[in-house]
């Protein structure tokens, strides 16, 4: 996690950078249930609400998983339901 915190500062511009399926960060970090690096992603301004090519966001991704923490904490940032 502490290079997670080190790099995000470096790399701000690219927070919301899009993969080939249209995956950010963010959305990962929520479909693998990762609490830690979902809170610090959206405290440095990740965007909660980017869908992928799929039309599915972090949201969803998190809940198929039951990764109810990732849930809860994209919801409080704002996110709207996908």
């Amino acid at each position: 996690m502490a290079d997670l915190e080190e790099a995000i500062p470096q790399h701000l511009d690219e927070i919301d950078a899009l993969d080939a399926l249209g995956r950010t960060p963010l959305t990962w970090a929520a479909a693998r249930g990762d609490s830690r690096a979902v809170a610090l992603l959206l405290a440095h301004g990740a965007n909660p609400d980017i869908l992928d090519i799929q039309l599915s966001g972090g949201v969803s991704y998190a809940a198929q998983r039951n990764h109810l923490t990732c849930v809860r904490l994209l919801l409080e940032a704002g996110a709207l339901p996908d």
